[in-house]
């Protein structure tokens, strides 16, 4: 099983690690700059499953939020001041899309934000992956986005994620999830794909983070080295690859060995 949204990304203890950390510094600054602009919202979708199951969800790779359109005042003003003063953004080390500057954008579909820096203080591996945070009304025009008609006014303030943030009061968390994902809610549809083995996570088919590493990113044939900066999709718009570790070209073609015609050198490894 691969993330929701960077599916070619397996899941892994490593990938895993870093999903968990970005989620968590993402949810921070949202929540802190909502909290600042003193608008209503709530953590949703995933999110808020998430947070009534008590459970991470393993494939979940985003951060939705759902805010008081009453509040889409506050909010227009805000993205007015920031589309003209890039150091008010840098408070909350948060990057938004074009549609900062084009309120009737994201009242018909929301906005999207990621972080500015990740701070990896804890010395994790990272990985090229693109994490966002969905920012929309509660009520907004496009069909993907299902009505959030919770009470605002009786929002509550929780941890998640070790996270200070926000979720609907106890009676309107039972309704919007039971509304979107049925009575059952609290049942996982799908299983984990990684479980606990001593102090490891492990992935339960058994593939390792070498072989991972080995499927997605190419082997230098020279020093034999995995070369992280280079997924299968930089691979398309780069054209010069170099080697990491020794510098040396990546982009070498398969070349018959002399003393084996019939055989092919690969230059790009993948599982």
């Amino acid at each position: 099983m691969s993330y929701q949204h960077n599916t070619k990304i397996l899941i892994t203890e490593e990938t895993f690690k870093y999903v968990q950390s970005y989620k968590k510094q993402l949810l921070n600054c949202m929540s802190k700059l909502l909290f600042d602009l003193n608008i209503k919202f709530t953590i949703a979708h995933g999110v808020l499953l998430e947070y009534a199951r008590g459970k991470k969800i393993q494939h979940d790779d985003d951060i939705d939020i759902r805010f008081n359109i009453g509040d889409v005042e506050k909010w227009r003003i805000f993205c007015d001041k920031a589309s003209t003063d890039p150091t008010i953004l840098k408070k909350y080390n948060l990057i938004f899309d074009s549609r900062i500057n084009n309120i009737k954008a994201q009242i018909y579909h929301g906005i999207q934000c990621w972080l500015e820096d990740f701070d990896n203080s804890e010395n994790i591996e990272t990985f090229e992956m693109k994490i966002i945070g969905d920012l929309v009304c509660n009520i907004v025009g496009h069909k993907q986005w299902n009505i959030y008609d919770i009470d605002f006014s009786k929002t509550q303030r929780v941890l998640h994620l070790n996270v200070e943030t926000s979720i609907p009061s106890d009676e309107d968390l039972v309704y919007i999830l039971n509304k979107q994902w049925g009575q059952d809610y609290l049942i996982p549809d799908k299983q984990d794909i990684i479980e606990p083995k001593g102090d490891k996570l492990v992935r339960k088919d058994g593939i390792t983070h070498e072989q991972f590493m080995e499927h997605m990113y190419p082997l230098c044939k020279y020093c034999n080295t995995i070369n992280p900066q280079f997924n299968k999709q930089t691979q398309k718009y780069t054209k010069v690859l170099k080697c990491l570790q020794c510098n040396r070209s990546l982009n070498y073609k398969n070349v018959p060995k002399k003393d084996e015609p019939n055989k092919k050198r690969i230059g790009l490894v993948f599982l």
